[in-house]
């Protein structure tokens, strides 16, 4: 039986107490997000099914308390989340409601409320980032913006055929946050970035393959998942043991699935050549310049795209980008705070969201093209604020440089390494069949970890010209 998220707001850390002109935002139902108890497991369930379950600042508030008080928990020992309605887990945070406090309200309120509201968000994201305990994300549906924030930094994300994952942010003039930054710039070769710029969308076992997800399973699935998670208990009572988490694992794995018979990749292995070596400059203007330059048809789609974004955010998004990729997580989430603060201030925002969600018209951005935006205007984004500006509060400290849970496929960095010997004890070149033993013996018979490699391989590697068996990696 669900039960209301009842919360004691004195017990967060972050802005409990709310101002009278944003009452109507940040009130709402406590039944947005139902909590149920199923044996080991607590379950939190996004509760807006008619809005596709998006995120507002009263479910963060109720999340956030339940979580702590679990973590302290000798019997909540895993998380699952997922979504009410059959659609989406969580399609982004509820951005209109932002948008219209500028039209509405004036900036000065909107800017107010959107800085308080995403201070609010990635806190809780922050803390599902650093969960101590089992923590699973059952993304069986749209998710996107805020939903992937509830969900990418996750131990466990389990994807489904019905899974549709992106960042859409560029295309309202915003950039990817919730921790985006940190997610997208850990993927592998230059994905990560081609996605945020571009937001497109990932589809079912793509999801599993891209890394975003740690397995893959039908949907029809997802119920024994949770049924079977329920039984699970810690043998030494520690729900935070590397062996409970692997325990986890190895009952997840039981409902994965390899890809669809029918699965046609959204990116195809040449088109994601494309992307490393088009997106690997630090301006947008090389980026298209790359593309127009290799002129295929996905190279001039994309290029296209591009041009079709808000201009200001996709300087943005590529200067967070890179910086991110050196700051651990928790200094992530406080540069995107520094960052949303810094757009929300701008027309972009509330024109995006407005035109594309409200008035249903394309965006008129300001400035309209690449080249009105100079370095110093992306620069002020990224300066230090006033010195009455608030940072953001964490709801603890706990930080990492790169996600410390691999249950996912391995990533290229993670192959490059072992064919270049960096993590071989052998002393001499490593074969295929090197490669996929040794990756059987890291990550266990994984669903499609044979195929995944075999494609890595493909793309990233080439023959010893003396000695064809044997594997150079390709830089």
């Amino acid at each position: 039986m669900p039960l209301r998220a009842k919360i004691d707001p004195t017990r967060l850390n972050i802005n409990a107490r709310m101002n009278h002109t944003s009452s109507s935002y940040e009130e709402g139902s406590p039944d947005e997000v139902l909590v149920r108890s199923n044996g080991a497991v607590r379950e939190f369930i996004l509760n807006r099914p008619k809005k596709l379950n998006a995120i507002n600042h009263n479910m963060c508030t109720l999340m956030a308390p339940r979580l702590l008080e679990y973590a302290k928990s000798d019997s909540a020992n895993i998380i699952v989340v997922k979504g009410a309605g059959g659609k989406a887990f969580s399609a982004g945070g509820d951005v209109t409601a932002l948008a219209l406090m500028f039209r509405e309200q004036g900036a000065e309120v909107g800017e107010k409320n959107c800085s308080r509201y995403f201070q609010t968000e990635f806190a809780l994201d922050h803390l599902i980032a650093t969960y101590a305990k089992p923590y699973v994300a059952l993304i069986d549906g749209i998710t996107m913006g805020g939903g992937v924030g509830l969900s990418a930094h996750a131990p466990f994300v389990v994807a489904t055929e019905k899974t549709l994952w992106a960042m859409p942010e560029t295309t309202i003039g915003y950039y990817p946050d919730v921790g985006g930054l940190f997610r997208l710039s850990r993927m592998d070769g230059q994905l990560g970035l081609y996605l945020g710029m571009t937001s497109d969308r990932l589809k079912g076992y793509d999801v599993y393959r891209a890394g975003v997800a740690t397995h893959f399973v039908p949907s029809e699935r997802v119920p024994e998942i949770e049924k079977r998670l329920s039984e699970l208990r810690p043998s030494d009572g520690d729900a935070t043991s590397d062996e409970y988490f692997s325990l986890v694992n190895r009952a997840i794995e039981e409902f994965a699935a390899d890809a669809p018979a029918n699965h046609k990749p959204t990116l195809s292995d040449a088109d994601r050549d494309v992307i490393d070596s088009c997106f690997k400059f630090d301006t947008v203007e090389e980026i298209i310049a790359a593309l127009e330059a290799e002129g295929s048809a996905f190279a001039l789609k994309t290029k296209a795209t591009l041009l079709d974004r808000c201009p200001h955010s996709l300087k943005v998004t590529l200067a967070g980008f890179r910086k991110a990729k050196s700051l651990d997580i928790k200094s992530v989430f406080a540069l995107e705070q520094h960052i949303a603060d810094g757009v929300c201030g701008r027309n972009d925002f509330a024109e995006g969201v407005i035109a594309l969600l409200v008035d249903k018209r394309k965006p008129v951005w300001e400035p309209a093209s690449l080249e009105q935006i100079s370095a110093s205007d992306i620069a002020k984004i990224f300066a230090p604020r006033k010195p009455d500006w608030t940072p953001m509060k964490f709801h603890t400290d706990r930080t990492y440089m790169q996600y410390p849970h691999k249950f996912g496929l391995p990533t290229e960095e993670e192959i490059m390494l072992f064919v270049t010997g960096e993590t071989s004890s052998s002393e001499t070149k490593a074969t295929r069949d090197d490669v996929v033993k040794h990756f059987e013996k890291t990550h266990g018979n994984k669903v499609g970890l044979v195929s995944h490699i075999e494609h890595v391989l493909a793309r990233k590697t080439k023959a010893d010209p003396q000695h064809p068996t044997l594997l150079d990696w390709t830089y």
